[in-house]
């Protein structure tokens, strides 16, 4: 219910302004104390419950917020920004963490990726110490010459807490039609 409320300051303010008139109304229509104290607690209570949705980061968004980053470290083939958010314990098709970071490195040298942007987000938190995050993404992909192709795809990041940081312990592509990433593993060996 918190990630409700204070993960979509949208729809929060949309269900205050619906309430905040109906109080009105009620208090427009019975004129007593207390329907005029619930439309002035509903001017106070909606706009505090409004910032503090701004103001707190829930572990829903810790994770989102990562996600985006590591999309940032792969449009700048930041291979030291990426391995700081993988995980020891990192595995993904057979791959353990350096031997992934290995593999990725000449691919992001050799196919620039520009501006991935990510959209369609699912996070499912199975307790205060893991979770998962489902989302897509689409990339201009410089492919041989000067031309440019948006590739679109969809991933599983699975999350652990370690020491107080979220980091990653599995990426997983998730094979959707028409999305055109099947398997990480060939796509690192050059393949998709």
């Amino acid at each position: 219910m918190t990630g409700f409320f204070l993960e979509s300051p949208f729809r929060l303010a949309a269900i205050w302004i619906a309430l905040q008139f109906g109080l009105i109304a009620l208090w427009s229509f019975l004129r007593t104390r207390p329907a005029r104290n619930a439309v002035w607690a509903g001017f106070v209570l909606g706009p505090a419950l409004l910032l503090l949705s701004f103001a707190v980061e829930t572990p829903g968004e810790q994770l989102i917020r990562l996600c985006r980053e590591l999309a940032t470290a792969v449009d700048h083939a930041d291979i030291p920004s990426i391995r700081s958010r993988l995980s020891t314990d990192f595995h993904s098709e057979g791959l353990d963490r350096d031997t992934f970071l290995a593999r990725l490195e000449p691919v992001l040298s050799r196919t620039p990726i520009d501006h991935p942007r990510l959209s369609r987000f699912n996070v499912h938190l199975a307790s205060n110490h893991n979770g998962t995050v489902e989302f897509t993404t689409a990339a201009r992909v410089r492919t041989d010459g000067p031309y440019f192709d948006w590739l679109m795809s969809r991933w599983r990041l699975t999350f652990a807490r370690e020491q107080r940081l979220w980091l990653v312990t599995e990426l997983k592509p998730i094979p959707t039609p028409p999305l055109y990433i099947q398997n990480l593993k060939r796509l690192l060996e050059g393949g998709a």
